[in-house]
C-alpha cells in the first residue's frame, strides 16, 4: 500500500499531509484544554466534559453544510477557509490562556471549543470528498487507507508533541499548531493554485439545500450504512472511554497496561494496514465489513476472560486492531461508491453523523459498567458488533438500489 505514496499527485499528498496535521493539532492541544481548565479554574470534571463535547457536537452539527457548501463552492475554497479558520482559533486559544478573568476565560474556551468543531467538522469531510474527487479509480481504496493511516499517524504523536510543549502549563502547543497550520496553508494555497487544471469539475445539478437534504434521506443504502456505523463507533468508543476506568479499578497497574495497549494498538496499524488492504481487494468491501465487525467483537469477548492476564490483553488488541482496519476505511469507500460525484461533500457530510456513537458511547458505555458490571458490558458491544454490518447488508437490498459485490 505504501509503495504508491511517492505516485501520488502534489494536490492528493497536501491533503493527506494536511489531515495529518488537523488531527496531530488535535491531539496536542485537546487533552490540554481538559488540564488546563482543571488546573487554572473552579470547574468540576462534568462541566469541563461539556465544555470540551461542545466541539464533537459543533462537529456533528456542522459537517453535512459544510459538505454541502464544497458541492457548489468548491472543495478548495471551502478547504482554505478551514485551515485559515483553525489558524486563527489555535492562536486564540493561546491568547485565552492569558486571560485573568476566570468567567470570561471560562466563556471564552467554551466559544473557541464550539468554532474549532465546527472547523474540523467541516474540514475532514470535504477533504475526504476532494481525495475522492481527485483519486484515479483504481487507487481510492489505497488512498482512503492512507487518509486512515494519516489519522492515526497523527492522532498517535500529537499527545507526545503536546505533552513536551506544555510541559511549562502556558498552552504553547496551541501556538506551535498554529505556525504549523499557517505553513501548510501557504503550501496547499500555491499547489492548488499551480494544479488547478487537475481538480475535477462536475456537470450535474447543483441541489439546493433542501434537495440534498431530501436526496440523502431517501438513500436508504446511505442511512442504512451511518446507522450501521454509528453502532460500530458506539463500540470501539468503549476502547477509550470506559475500558481505562475498568483496567483502573480491575487490574493493578492497569493504567499503565492500559497506555502499553493504545501503544500497541497504534503500532499494530502501522504494521498490519497494508496486509489487510490487500485483503480487502480479495474478498469485497462488504465482506471486508463483516470480518471487520467479527475481530472487532472476538476481541471484545476476549476481554471477559481474564484482564489481568497479558496474553489475554495482547490478543485482544490484535483483534481489535485489525477489525478497526478493515472497518473504518471500507465505510469511507461505501460511502463513494453511494454518493453522485457532485454531491460527494453532502455524502461525506451527512456520513459525520456516525460519529454520534461517539457521543452516545460513554453515557450508555458508563451506564451500562456502573449497573450491570464490565462483562456485561463487553458481552453487549460484541453482539452489537455483529450485528452492525447487516443492518448496512440490508440497505444494499432495498429496491432500485445498485448491489456491491459480497
Amino acid at each position: 500500500m505504501f509503495k504508491y505514496i511517492f505516485s501520488l499527485s502534489p494536490s492528493i499528498t497536501s491533503i493527506l499531509v494536511g489531515i495529518f496535521l488537523q488531527k496531530m493539532s488535535t491531539f496536542m492541544t485537546l487533552p490540554f484544554i481538559a488540564i488546563f481548565l482543571a488546573n487554572n479554574t473552579n470547574l468540576s470534571p462534568t462541566k469541563i466534559g461539556i465544555i470540551i463535547g461542545t466541539a464533537p457536537l459543533a462537529g456533528i452539527c456542522s459537517s453535512f453544510i459544510g459538505g454541502y457548501l464544497s458541492d457548489k463552492l468548491g472543495r478548495k475554497n471551502i478547504l482554505l477557509l478551514t485551515v485559515f479558520t483553525s489558524t486563527l482559533i489555535l492562536f486564540s486559544f493561546f491568547l485565552a490562556t492569558q486571560i485573568a478573568n476566570m468567567e470570561i476565560k471560562i466563556f471564552t474556551f467554551t466559544i473557541l471549543c464550539v468554532f474549532s468543531g465546527i472547523s474540523s467538522g467541516v474540514y475532514e469531510p470535504v477533504a475526504t470528498a476532494f481525495l475522492s474527487d481527485l483519486a484515479p479509480p483504481s487507487l481510492k481504496g489505497v488512498i482512503f487507507q492512507l487518509r486512515y493511516f494519516s489519522l492515526n499517524f497523527g492522532a498517535a504523536i500529537g499527545p507526545m508533541i503536546g505533552l513536551l510543549l506544555n510541559s511549562n502549563g502556558v498552552g504553547i502547543s496551541f501556538l506551535y499548531a498554529g505556525f504549523l497550520y499557517i505553513i501548510y496553508f501557504s503550501v496547499f494555497f500555491i499547489l492548488m493554485k499551480k494544479n488547478i487544471h487537475s481538480v475535477p469539475t462536475f456537470s450535474g445539478k447543483r441541489h439546493s439545500f433542501k434537495e440534498s437534504c431530501s436526496i440523502i434521506v431517501h438513500d436508504k443504502k446511505m442511512l442504512y450504512l451511518i446507522l450501521s456505523c454509528i453502532l460500530i463507533i458506539f463500540c470501539y468508543n468503549q476502547i477509550t472511554t470506559t475500558f481505562p476506568q475498568i483496567m483502573n479499578q480491575e487490574v493493578k497497574n492497569g493504567i499503565e497496561y492500559y497506555s502499553y495497549f493504545l501503544t500497541t494498538n497504534g503500532i499494530l496499524v502501522i504494521l498490519l494496514q497494508g496486509s489487510l488492504y490487500r485483503v480487502t481487494r480479495k474478498i469485497g468491501l462488504l465482506k471486508s465489513l463483516i470480518l471487520g465487525s467479527a475481530l472487532l467483537a472476538v476481541g471484545f469477548l476476549s476481554l471477559t476472560i481474564n484482564l489481568n492476564s497479558i496474553f489475554i490483553l495482547i490478543l485482544s488488541v490484535i483483534l481489535i486492531t485489525s477489525g478497526e482496519i478493515l472497518v473504518f476505511p471500507i465505510s469511507n469507500e461505501l460511502i463513494d461508491t453511494f454518493a453522485p460525484p457532485h454531491m460527494r461533500g453532502a455524502y461525506f457530510g451527512a456520513a459525520s453523523f456516525k460519529n454520534l456513537g461517539s457521543v452516545l458511547g460513554p453515557i450508555w458505555g458508563g451506564f451500562l459498567l456502573t449497573h450491570l458490571g464490565s462483562s456485561f458490558l463487553f458481552v453487549s458491544i460484541a453482539i452489537i458488533s455483529l450485528i452492525a454490518p447487516f443492518i448496512c447488508i440490508a440497505g444494499q437490498k432495498e429496491k432500485g438500489l445498485s448491489k456491491l459485490r459480497v
